[in-house]
């Protein structure tokens, strides 16, 4: 099923759509079964899984197959992430067309972690896509059988969604930018999930900043439960323009691993508790985490009261 279409069916229920997101496990041995258990674990209670592609720039499984194999053997709704950080046009657009064929019809654009700074310049010289938008463009053509260089073809019904920073400092320029959210909705996403952020308060304005120019796509809110002063001190260094605010820091500051994980779940639980009759659903980052799973959980027993 298209991602939009859950994000209808729950709003017409009264309650927010539940998206778990998933990394594929590295190149080691014997973890292939720990990552079975994890997605079974995590399609308990989500209505989507959302597999990522080779975060923070490392080099991993790619993300296809195996969210084939989650749609065919655990008959569980799936996306797949495309990011134009280093991606081939003719490579990316193969792949999502031999996706679409296999039913894999949800989508998720985004630019992607960069690089350290030593491979930057090496990656910016071999991809096709500088922007996310140009991949959105060109899947969406392919929607309408546009394919390179205006020949015609098999028309798809891709979903394809895309990525926005709440917590970026000047968030009019991240929505209302041609090569930002602006140029990505009219691009032809269909759908926005927030990166991680940690107050409500960033959630509405964004929202709001998007009615203000026009973009009426549906706004996901993307959570993740902070489980320790070291979680914070990487996502600043490590996830490309996610900012956690002082006030944050502050409460995780010097406190014990088990005294974090509580207050990560209780803030996390409040950013729902605020927003669950307001966002059409939540992206619920590190997903394998049972903190994360617990955050899952207890949306799914706000919604039914």
């Amino acid at each position: 099923m298209k991602y939009t279409d859950i994000l209808e069916l729950h709003k017409a229920a009264g309650m927010p759509a539940i998206t778990i997101e998933l990394t594929l496990p590295r190149q080691r041995d014997g973890i292939i079964l720990d990552f079975d258990l994890t997605v079974e674990r995590a399609a308990n209670v989500a209505d989507m899984i959302s597999l990522t592609d080779c975060p923070g720039a490392k080099f991993d499984c790619t993300n296809i197959l195996p969210a084939y194999e989650i749609k065919t053997r655990l008959k569980k709704n799936v996306m797949f992430h495309v990011t134009c950080r280093d991606a081939n046009r003719r490579r990316i657009m193969g792949d999502v067309i031999t996706a679409a064929q296999h039913g894999l019809e949800n989508i998720l654009v985004i630019r992607g972690d960069l690089p350290k700074q030593e491979q930057r310049h090496l990656s910016a010289t071999v991809h096709d896509y500088k922007h996310s938008w140009e991949i959105i463009r060109d899947i969406s053509n392919i929607n309408n059988g546009i394919y390179f260089g205006d020949r015609q073809g098999a028309r798809y019904d891709i979903c394809v969604g895309c990525a926005v920073n709440p917590t970026i400092q000047n968030l009019e320029v991240e929505i209302a930018n041609e090569n930002r959210l602006a140029g990505k909705a009219k691009a032809g996403a269909q759908f926005a999930v927030t990166q991680m952020f940690f107050d409500a308060q960033q959630y509405l304005k964004c929202r709001d900043m998007m009615q203000a120019h026009g973009i009426n796509i549906p706004l996901v809110a993307g959570i993740l439960v902070l489980e320790s002063e070291g979680m914070i001190n990487f996502i600043e260094k490590e996830l490309s323009g996610i900012a956690v605010p002082g006030s944050t820091k502050d409460i995780f500051r010097n406190k014990s691993v088990e005294r974090c994980k509580e207050l990560g779940v209780g803030a996390a639980k409040q950013i729902v508790d605020e927003l669950r009759k307001i966002a059409p659903g939540f992206h619920i980052y590190n997903g394998s985490s049972k903190a994360a799973l617990e955050l899952a959980e207890y949306i799914r027993y706000r919604a039914a009261q």
